[in-house]
């Protein structure tokens, strides 16, 4: 669960943040002006099966970047999304998941 990189970098929360990352992004895609066409085919068919997971090993450099973009949206978005649950344990941790998540992803650039 979560998402492979290349040079096995990985971002494997527990479960119920996985899954909250994948419904959530899936949800700002669908409402966002970009096109994500493949990034939301590869988000559903990764809810659809349950196997939570983005390969991301063999993607292109822009590809990572598209998911940054979107994992910086979820950032930006995030405390209006969880505005009256914010003090709970719960999104704490998630927040900072996605916080961790950002720094993995701006850390494996540079293999790409």
């Amino acid at each position: 669960m979560g998402i492979v990189l290349k040079n096995n970098i990985v971002w494997g929360p527990k479960k119920a943040i996985s899954e909250a990352f994948f419904e959530d992004i899936s949800n700002i895609i669908k409402g966002s002006k970009e096109d994500y066409e493949i990034l939301q085919l590869e988000i559903d068919e990764a809810i659809f099966y349950y196997t939570w997971t983005l390969d991301y090993r063999k993607k292109s450099l822009s590809e990572v970047l598209i998911l940054l973009s979107v994992v910086e949206m979820l950032i930006q978005m995030f405390d209006e999304i969880y505005f009256n649950r914010l003090k709970e344990d719960i999104i704490k941790i998630y927040k900072n998941s996605i916080l961790n998540l950002h720094s993995i992803i701006m850390d494996a650039v540079k293999y790409y």
